[in-house]
């Protein structure tokens, strides 16, 4: 077989021949064949599918027995309602109705140097981080500690 010549036959004492035989016993429509192109059929069922499972009720009967976050704005039309198997969820999805009713989405800002500038900014943020706990508790004016993080806010640049 190619496969063994190639070295890859190696699989936990099975050899590609083997694999290749059970891959190919399958049904030609099977979808975790290797390079298998979705048909139109089976786009369409994928398509139908999505939209099945992000209908508003639905969706939240989904969200409110997983945790995932409603992809649809109706879904939370309908949150109050909701009856929640795990108190957790039921304060997690109060706080995300909160967030879409009242929050504005605002898009990732992109500008040349973005990601330089986002990690030296949180690089800052993690040494301040563990340095001014202590330096508060030495004494240190919180007022003055509280600039100094403007400070590296501002310098970010």
């Amino acid at each position: 077989m190619e496969l063994e010549r190639a070295g890859l036959g190696g699989n936990n004492g099975k050899s590609a021949e083997r694999m290749m035989a059970k891959s190919t016993n399958r049904s030609r429509n099977s979808s975790d064949l290797p390079l298998r192109q979705p048909t139109e059929q089976k786009a369409e069922a994928a398509s139908l599918f999505a939209h099945w499972l992000t209908e508003a009720e639905r969706n939240l009967d989904f969200v409110t027995s997983t945790g995932y976050m409603p992809v649809r704005n109706g879904a939370f039309d309908f949150i109050d309602e909701a009856e929640f198997t795990n108190q957790g969820y039921a304060k997690l999805y109060a706080a995300l109705k909160t967030m879409q009713e009242t929050y504005t989405p605002l898009a990732e800002v992109r500008f040349t140097d973005y990601y330089s500038k986002v990690h030296a900014l949180y690089d800052g943020l993690r040494q301040m981080q563990q340095e001014l706990p202590r330096r508060a508790a030495a004494g240190e004016d919180v007022e003055a500690l509280a600039e100094e993080t403007w400070a590296l806010f501002r310098s970010i640049r």
